[in-house]
């Protein structure tokens, strides 16, 4: 029997992905058996009795059961990934009595179809941190979250990762609120205890008064809570709260709702004009009819602004009326939702010349609608787009006469000039340029039936014809412009059986 060096055999640079596949080779010391083994058995029986050391770095902390370690000039990460959407992906730390139930901390995150009754609170894409003490009603089980050098303190982050994004501090001697505190009763509070009570108790004392002088209650009241967000707004410090000033919050927030109701029931029988501006930290509900009367916007600015973001873009042109400006780097959505049979959306633009209280009739030429489309080159937007439809009035109109076209214009490549380059008519269809259909074009022939000795074409309506021939044929061209373009036509489209 000949000898084989271990040494001498095949090297198998990797193991295959089924591990039963690969064998192996050893000897089991406490038998003295020597015999084969697949990967997947040592995997099943590894044991790791050292301390577990990832990376390029010795272990240098005592009581070390697992190590991740390196260089990067940016971060290193241990990454943890659930691919069931329904689950989720934690870290879990127990305590010596701890179980599956109980006495632990979990770290974890949500994966994006996540439902759980029992974990009503997180939602899909939640991260989340939270104790388990040894039971649901113990006093045990508190989360500590802080830092152990002195003077250094706990932000609370919202909407990014920076200085900006610190929404509250916690401090070695206080709690600092970079925004206005709001209370389960929708109340709020923008400034300290003792200016609100002051401003509060002024709108209360002016509320008191006959409804006679309501709208003077009104601006004592509006004026009061102007003046409270003036003070917080032209602060750029935080406002600190003392945990001992309850009562005078309490006092002052009940005072101003009182003034607000006070006030509430004056006007709720009275009308006028207010001036100045209005802050609502809440939701505003109109149960009648919301009015916006305003021509005296500028043509930099739009007569409604609905914004997701601090500032808003300039208007390009006067007479924004609706300016909708939405988050960054999310598609703004305008979406009309329609339900019943035979409903639909509807975005209709109406025109005519003259006045709102004296219109007149549409003459021919003139824009009906315009759906533009405008990106911004390198310093601007366009006046007038890069890119849009028109619905253009074909005619003079009248009640009886509407002719309409629909315009398309678009900019070339190298242009910021826009050509008109198709227009749909009533009956017809102009393009200029080039037209390149990616599947050619279907034409419907009409069909002479039988054998034909002599046809007529209508050259205005049937450019492609189909006709078996008799023994001779006479063609006659009807409305023809040019007998050779006409032939050729007839050529092309005519056989013999």
């Amino acid at each position: 029997m000949s000898s084989v060096k271990i040494s001498e055999l095949s090297a198998i640079t990797t193991i295959n992905a089924n591990t039963a596949n690969t064998l192996l080779m050893g000897v089991d010391i406490p038998t003295g058996i020597t015999g084969k083994f697949t990967a997947h058995t040592l995997a099943q029986g590894l044991y790791l009795n050292e301390v577990l050391n990832v990376g390029n770095n010795s272990v240098v902390f005592p009581n070390t059961i697992a190590q991740f370690s390196g260089n990067s000039a940016t971060y290193l990460q241990v990454n943890m990934q659930n691919f069931t959407s329904a689950g989720s992906g934690d870290f879990i730390v127990t305590a010596d009595t701890g179980t599956n139930a109980n006495s632990f901390v979990d770290l974890g995150i949500n994966n994006s179809t996540f439902s759980d009754a029992a974990y009503s609170s997180m939602k899909p894409y939640d991260g989340y941190l939270y104790v388990h003490g040894p039971s649901d009603a113990s006093a045990s089980g508190n989360l500590i979250v802080g830092t152990a050098a002195a003077n250094a303190n706990v932000s609370f982050i919202i909407g990014g990762t920076t200085s900006d994004n610190v929404v509250a501090k916690l401090t070695k001697t206080a709690l600092e609120l970079q925004r206005q505190i709001t209370f389960a009763d929708g109340t709020s509070q923008n400034t300290s205890s003792a200016s609100a009570g002051s401003y509060a108790n002024s709108a209360f004392i002016k509320a008191n008064t006959p409804p006679a002088i309501a709208n003077s209650a009104a601006t004592y009241a509006n004026g009061a809570f102007i003046q409270a967000n003036a003070v917080f707004a032209q602060s750029n410090t935080v406002v600190g709260v003392n945990l001992t000033q309850n009562t005078s919050i309490s006092s002052a927030f009940i005072q101003a709702n009182a003034a607000y109701t006070k006030a509430n029931s004056a006007l709720a029988n009275t009308s006028g004009t207010f001036g100045g501006n209005m802050f609502i930290a809440g939701n505003l509900s109109v149960n009648g009819t919301f009015l916006l009367a305003n021509s005296n916007f500028t043509s930099t600015e739009s007569a409604l602004t609905i914004s997701a973001t601090a500032t808003t873009a300039t208007p390009s042109n006067d007479g924004y009326m609706i300016h909708l400006s939405g988050k960054d780097s999310v598609p703004t959505r305008l979406v009309s939702d329609s339900y019943g049979t035979g409903v639909y959306s509807l975005f209709a633009g109406r025109a005519a010349r003259g006045t709102v209280s004296s219109p007149t009739a549409l003459q021919s030429g003139d824009v009906i609608a315009r759906f533009s489309g405008n990106g911004y080159g390198t310093t601007k937007y366009q006046t007038l787009g890069v890119g849009r439809i028109d619905f253009v009035a074909a005619e003079n109109y009248t009640d009886a006469n509407t002719g309409s076209q629909i315009q398309f214009w678009n900019c070339a490549i190298g242009s910021n000039t826009l050509t008109n380059i198709a227009t749909f008519n009533g009956d017809s269809v102009t393009v200029t340029g080039h037209l390149e259909p990616q599947r050619g074009f279907v034409y419907t022939p009409t069909v002479f039936a039988g054998a034909q000795t002599a046809i007529t074409i209508n050259m205005t309506t049937q450019s492609l014809v189909r006709a078996q021939t008799a023994t001779g044929l006479v063609v006659t061209l009807s409305k023809a412009a040019s007998f050779i373009c006409s032939f050729s036509i007839c050529i092309a489209c005519l056989y013999k059986s």
